[in-house]
């Protein structure tokens, strides 16, 4: 992350000669200063990730299907960095030593795995780069161990937060535009293939494909909304888990930032994948 520095220079009401100005400037305190685009981190593995701010939204839609809704607020607490793009096979066969994606190539989101597959991915970055691992994983049990600093999936609530634009939303029904065309990979355009990451417009806070091209897991089971207001709500109890965003065989309107579906953990297919998490500094 670069830093840019500046002089603080303090002085008592009366001027300070030229030479005095310039011994006070040399001991001054460095100000460290972050601008707009200082807000993407590169990680080891070369993960760029992009720092979303705490804030508040309103989460879920009145217009979209019936389990979009009841619209609520919810308030994110604590600062995150997300992926700017979804994993992809590049970065996974690197990392896990095989490529289960039926779309090949390097540049596309990873697809074929299930819940599973991608906390293991989760842990596997996390323990080449001298993280706390996030999951605890065993045959039959998931477990989010909520403090570590390792990677991990998104949740619901801090998803569809990056997917609006976080504190820089300007209130899209899809992920960075009002036009899904615009944004996503969808079935009227794909032509039922996934397709290279970051091709198509970015969102306020500069993430890629959060509507369409692949549905991404969330670390929540699958539940109804409350219409009561909730700070961080995860659901760590469920029968499915869920999926975000669309994908390459969806109508725009399931591509949309409150569009979400429930799926089955151990499910893998072809047009799902996921991007990852990091908390914040």
């Amino acid at each position: 992350m670069k830093i840019v520095q500046k002089k603080q220079v303090r002085y008592s009401g009366r001027a300070l000669c030229g030479y005095c100005m310039f011994v006070v400037m040399c001991v001054a305190i460095p100000l460290i200063v972050f601008s707009q685009e200082q807000k993407v981190i590169r990680t080891q593995s070369g993960l760029e990730m992009v720092y979303v701010a705490p804030g508040s939204f309103m989460m879920g839609s009145q217009t979209g299907k019936p389990n979009e809704r009841p619209v609520h607020r919810v308030t994110i607490t604590k600062g995150f960095y997300i992926s700017k793009y979804e994993v992809t096979q590049e970065l996974y066969t690197r990392i896990m030593g095989n490529n289960p994606s039926h779309h090949k190539g390097d540049r596309r989101p990873v697809d074929q795995v299930n819940f599973k597959d991608v906390a293991k991915f989760c842990n596997s970055l996390s323990k080449r780069e001298g993280k706390e691992l996030a999951y605890v994983i065993i045959p039959a049990w998931f477990e989010w161990k909520m403090n570590a600093k390792g990677y991990r999936l998104p949740t619901e609530a801090e998803w569809e937060y990056a997917a609006r634009g976080g504190t820089l939303s300007k209130g899209s029904r899809y992920s960075g535009s009002s036009n899904a065309g615009d944004v996503a990979w969808h079935c009227t355009n794909s032509g039922k293939e996934t397709h290279p990451v970051g091709l198509k417009k970015a969102n306020e806070l500069g993430l890629f494909d959060m509507s369409g091209n692949v549905a991404e897991w969330c670390y929540d089971f699958y539940g109804s909304y409350s219409n009561t207001a909730q700070k961080d709500p995860c659901r760590y109890s469920g029968r499915n888990g869920l999926i975000r965003g669309g994908c390459i065989v969806s109508a725009p309107d399931s591509c949309s930032v409150s569009g979400r579906a429930a799926q089955y953990r151990g499910i893998s297919t072809s047009n799902q994948g996921f991007r990852v998490v990091l908390p914040g500094q």
